[in-house]
């Protein structure tokens, strides 16, 4: 290779202009010997803080550019959420092969937007925003392509088919069910007719549950449909029978199922996902009914960001459970108000008098607005049949007072961090939401049920901790929850439980979560909706940026795990 000359290297044209300039006498300043060309030359002077001015602008617009991009991702994700947000018009949960490849299509470009904005040079609330949205993508991302909770959960499909029919509930309830509302149960049957062919493992006890969660729904859509203020509107009454007769169908296939898993190939939790399923009838692997701890703790970190330490949580919803039941002495105490508290029908009048003692008591609650449901309506939609008033008190609260008051709430947000929900935290607020309430009125039999429901969350999620987690044998799980938690059966019916469908058994984990520190208190009732461990992230104090901020009872952060990586073929 041929090398310059010393005298050569350099800006070779720069000299060479310099000296025609001295010749014709073009140069103002006077010839000079030119520079040597080995001579090192300083930089000029960078105003550092004006680059990074620079750059935080550019990248919060860019952030700002994404936004369009992500909201739409995450509108076809969760397209219950952006209903009831009013950012798109009722639509079933994205369970369908043509539904997800959609899904996919608008979710890589936009994750890709997000993955390239630099979080240092953004203000403390873009951040906030930003992890979210990443956290959320991230979710999505493992959802298509790693390991799709449908294929290994056959509740997973019918727990979303059952979230919406709640809000179809709802919105009859409240009269607002328009015409895309009134299409969802046709489009939830097709739903349900294509669950089959999602799934490619599945343990005995999930499918067994699976089964019974069927019948349910299908008991659930045909009362619904017998309603009279339903069967007037046909597309609606036909559309619930549609949804009866496939959760029947889908039941019958599952029981088909439960019998031909024992003889099934094995899978383990942790394993690969198994191949991919060509077609509906192909052969589904078995999986093991308790989840362990590394499928756990996976699991648990990309629902709800939550990093667990099974010894440490387990210990933590004991205390939470004591907890529970001391507040059950303090307001409730004995005797238990709802011995005197029998079934009645229910009629407008009823409703009517337990709507007005709501509203009289919440008066004196500022923060809280007043009861917005019509008695008549309720009646008609839910029927007369036998309730307690406890019971009836604490329905009129959820559809009354909780749910439209934190719907405002989280339509005020911006849509991109209201559309990033947690599978568990509506259900934990809603408890302890209800405490909030209930202690400023004098509804003792209400009061009972909330703790007593909010206590049994807790103890079924311990049981179901030191079962999947494997942290003692679950013969013992009865005698290990103890006394408090007698209530949600023996050792075999807690086993059955917690291994049917693992995720709904753990839902109380989150009350021992949110702990009853104001600033955790204050901060979950602010994005009641949102993941459990992204909480502190969003209720970090203006003006703070969130590694800054923490609370006086966190643990010290644990060294991050040591990661394996493995190439797969594909």
């Amino acid at each position: 290779m041929r090398r310059s000359h010393p005298r050569l290297r350099g800006s070779g044209l720069a000299l060479g202009c310099a000296a025609l300039a001295c010749v014709f006498g073009l140069s103002s300043s006077g010839c000079k010997d030119p520079p040597d060309p080995d001579q090192r030359v300083a930089p000029p002077a960078v105003d550092k803080d004006k680059g990074d001015a620079l750059k935080t602008e550019a990248y919060r617009e860019a952030l700002e550019l994404a936004l369009p991009d992500a909201r739409a991702a995450l509108i076809a994700a969760d397209p219950l959420a952006a209903y009831q947000l009013g950012l798109a018009p009722a639509a079933t949960p994205p369970l369908r092969s043509a539904e997800r490849r959609a899904l996919e299509r608008l979710s890589d470009p936009a994750r890709a937007a997000l993955d390239e904005l630099d979080e240092s040079y953004l203000p403390g609330a873009e951040v906030v925003i930003l992890r979210v949205m990443r956290f959320a993508f991230a979710r999505i991302n493992d959802d298509l392509r790693r390991r799709a909770p449908a294929e290994q959960d056959p509740m997973v499909g019918l727990h979303a088919i059952s979230a919406t029919l709640d809000e179809l509930r709802y919105r009859l309830v409240h009269d607002d069910c328009d015409t895309a509302c009134q299409a969802l149960p046709a489009a939830l049957a097709e739903d349900v007719a294509a669950l089959r062919g999602q799934l490619r493992a599945a343990s005995v006890a999930g499918v067994t549950e699976a089964g019974l969660a069927s019948a349910a729904l299908a008991a659930e859509a045909r009362a619904l449909a017998s309603r009279p203020v339903v069967a007037q509107t046909e597309p609606l009454a036909t559309g619930l029978e549609q949804l009866a007769a496939a959760c029947d169908a889908h039941r019958s296939w599952l029981e088909q199922l439960a019998l031909a898993l024992p003889k099934a190939d094995r899978h383990e939790w942790t394993a690969k996902p198994a191949p991919r399923k060509l077609h509906a009838d192909a052969a589904i692997e078995r999986l093991p009914a308790i989840l362990g701890e590394s499928a756990l703790a996976r699991r648990l970190s990309v629902e709800e960001r939550i990093d667990l330490a099974p010894g440490p949580a387990f210990v933590e919803i004991e205390r939470h459970v004591r907890r529970w039941q001391a507040l059950r002495e303090t307001l409730v105490g004995d005797p238990d108000p709802r011995a005197d508290d029998p079934p009645k029908p229910v009629d407008a009048a009823r409703c009517e008098a337990a709507l007005g003692r709501l509203r009289a008591g919440l008066e004196a609650v500022p923060e809280v607005g007043p009861p917005s449901l019509d008695c008549a309506r309720y009646v008609a939609v839910i029927g007369d049949g036998p309730i307690s008033e406890g019971r009836l008190v604490l329905e009129l609260l959820d559809l009354g007072v909780i749910e439209p008051q934190r719907r405002a709430l989280r339509t005020a947000e911006l849509p991109e961090v209201a559309l990033v929900a947690g599978p568990w935290s509506a259900q934990v607020h809603t408890h302890l939401r209800r405490l909030m309430l209930l202690a400023r009125l004098s509804e003792h039999a209400a009061s009972a049920h909330a703790i007593e429901e909010a206590r049994r969350a807790l103890c079924l999620a311990e049981a179901a901790l030191w079962i999947h987690a494997r942290l003692g044998p679950p013969d013992e799980v009865a005698l290990t929850v103890g006394p408090p938690c007698a209530d949600i059966g023996d050792a075999a019916t807690i086993t059955a439980r917690v291994t049917g469908d693992p995720r709904a058994a753990l839902a109380g984990f989150g009350l021992s979560l949110i702990g009853d520190e104001p600033a955790r208190m204050v901060g979950f009732d602010r994005f009641f909706w949102a993941p459990l461990g992204l909480m502190k992230i969003l209720a970090t104090p203006k003006g703070m940026h969130p590694d800054e901020y923490s609370l006086p009872d966190d643990p010290e952060p644990a060294p991050d795990p040591e990661v394996e990586v493995e190439l797969e073929q594909l």
